[in-house]
């Protein structure tokens, strides 16, 4: 894989930025086969792909900020794509935020995806699996609306999102053989809240939550049909002195997850997660005794 960028920051007066840019990368790659001898490769390919983008900030008052933008997206044989995106920051006073946005992105197809070939032979049996090469990109919408606090001692947020992903690449199941397909839609919906507090400068705790859901288009298929819990938290506290000790308590909350029905292998089940860090600098001591040395 070969990637290499190109961006611009240019102010035009106090009010205004735009920030412009391109970029281009190359991907090659094969996939091999060992169940046979000798072995096979079934899938092997390259793909060139460019973007341009663009964004504008304009300040419409001292509390108001606008934002627009754009990202043109070119990816081998796909028609050009253009994702948008755009919203505004406003700060009321000092301690107050609210901040809105709409975004569009998208995901081209994988090389696997549109042009393996995995034919099983006979004696091992089992489907076989194609790819697509007339996939089309899977996009994403998404509205997001933060409401941010910041204290003295304490910051806080809240941030609220609404994504509708169309075009799904997924595999297409059959009893002989499959392929990949652009199918349906998946709405998702979810907040997520996070909070600081000070005790004093070298002292704070830290936490944040997260709840979402989802539903498909498809009607036979039940909501929540991603590998992501429902709910998650995580909670620590944390220490830095001036002498150079750090220490930290951490721990992360992941809910049961609810999607794959049909999966094989078992579900996982909620779990706690915790970590603790503790770290002392003792490097500037040891300077201090070597310049004593030379001294």
């Amino acid at each position: 894989e070969a990637l290499a960028e190109w961006s611009n920051v240019v102010n035009l007066g106090d009010r205004d930025q735009i920030t412009f840019g391109a970029l281009y990368n190359y991907i090659q790659g094969q996939e091999v086969f060992y169940g046979v001898s000798p072995a096979s490769i079934i899938s092997n390919g390259s793909r060139p792909g460019g973007a341009f983008y663009g964004q504008a900030d304009h300040e419409l008052t001292d509390t108001l900020k606008l934002i627009g933008g754009f990202q043109a997206n070119k990816i081998g044989n796909i028609s050009l794509n253009v994702v948008p995106r755009g919203g505004f920051i406003w700060t009321p006073t000092s301690r107050w935020s609210l901040k809105a946005l709409y975004s569009q992105a998208f995901r081209a197809p994988s090389l696997n995806e549109t042009l393996l070939n995995y034919i099983p032979p006979p004696s091992i049996g089992g489907p076989s699996l194609l790819g697509n090469p007339n996939l089309i990109p899977e996009k994403v919408a998404t509205i997001d609306v933060d409401l941010g606090y910041q204290g003295n001692r304490f910051q806080a947020g809240i941030d609220y999102f609404h994504s509708v992903q169309t075009d799904n690449i997924v595999q297409a199941n059959a009893t002989t053989s499959g392929t990949y397909m652009n199918v349906g839609r998946t709405t998702f919906d979810g907040v997520e809240a996070e909070g600081k507090y000070y005790f004093q400068k070298s002292f704070f705790f830290t936490g944040s939550a997260s709840y979402q859901f989802n539903v498909s288009s498809n009607e036979s298929a039940s909501p929540n049909i991603t590998p992501i819990p429902n709910f998650g938290a995580k909670a620590g506290i944390s220490y830095e002195s001036t002498n150079g000790l750090t220490a930290g308590l951490f721990d992360v909350y992941e809910g049961p997850v609810s999607g794959y029905s049909g999966a094989l292998n078992p579900k996982p089940s909620a779990y706690s997660l915790l970590n603790a860090n503790l770290r002392w600098d003792v490097s500037k001591y040891v300077h201090a005794a070597s310049a004593n040395r030379l001294a």
